[in-house]
């Protein structure tokens, strides 16, 4: 069963989204519960009682104090396996709109061309989660953080402390953390741990370079003969103990794919 929640404050434009969802999901024979919301702030009270695969919102909502865009870095928080897509009228956000985990962007207009496509996507992400372990239960500010593993860049051993370098760190963090910083590419979650607890829950895309680090190598940058540059323009040094297994772990893995 897939659960669907569309929100728009125009009647027409929620259920015109609602039909053709439905008539999608009809065709594919998937089994499906879509409901519908009116408002930004009726959502967020479902959400805390229930979960939905797929959220469908607009950007601009009147008489909300926040937006479509704000609400999804909330809903990071709350559900971080959700899949949402934006299905709007503002082309004008469309760049501020990567800056918020979302995996699509629809114009109302082209609705009927490019929703079924964003739909799509989101199916075969939800399935791709549901054949893997694909999350992290990480002590942080005395809660248990749920991270996403295709968020980790890299792991850093620091003292009796590790250090997790995340993507999208932004959804991990409460905003009063991050709102005056510029650049996150320096924050992280670190808890008191061993690489032992971890490096067994990572799955092959991860390897150790260095009795330190541990990084995901599907956000390396920089290949260097001493070390490694990511994504987030963290230097991580290969050591002469772990550089052999590097190499050839790095080959197989890129051969395989």
């Amino acid at each position: 069963m897939i659960n669907i929640a569309i929100c728009d404050d125009n009647v027409y434009q929620l259920q015109s989204a609602h039909s053709f969802v439905s008539s999608l999901l009809n065709v594919k024979a998937i089994a499906h519960d879509i409901q519908v919301f009116d408002s930004l702030s009726k959502l967020e009270e479902h959400m805390l009682k229930h979960h939905f695969d797929i959220l469908i919102l607009d950007i601009k909502y009147e008489n909300e104090h926040r937006n479509g865009l704000a609400f999804a870095r909330q809903c990071s928080a709350i559900s971080f396996d959700t899949q949402i897509i934006f299905l709007t009228s503002y082309i004008q956000y469309f760049q501020e709109a990567y800056l918020y985990d979302h995996i699509y962007y629809v114009l109302k207009d082209d609705m009927e061309i490019h929703l079924k496509n964003a739909i799509n996507k989101a199916l075969k992400t939800i399935n791709a989660q549901n054949n893997q372990v694909n999350s992290l239960s990480i002590p942080f500010n005395r809660r248990q953080t749920i991270v996403a593993i295709n968020d980790i860049i890299c792991l850093e051993k620091d003292l009796r402390k590790i250090k997790f370098y995340c993507k999208d760190i932004v959804r991990y963090l409460p905003a009063n953390d991050i709102n005056h910083i510029k650049n996150t590419n320096d924050l992280f979650l670190d808890t008191y741990a061993s690489f032992d607890d971890y490096l067994p829950l990572l799955p092959d895309n991860f390897v150790q370079t260095h009795r330190a680090y541990i990084i995901n190598i599907d956000y390396i940058k920089e290949i260097h003969n001493n070390d490694i540059l990511m994504i987030n323009k963290k230097l991580i040094p290969v050591s002469r103990k772990y550089r052999n297994n590097v190499n050839s772990y790095l080959t197989s893995y890129f051969l395989k794919k």
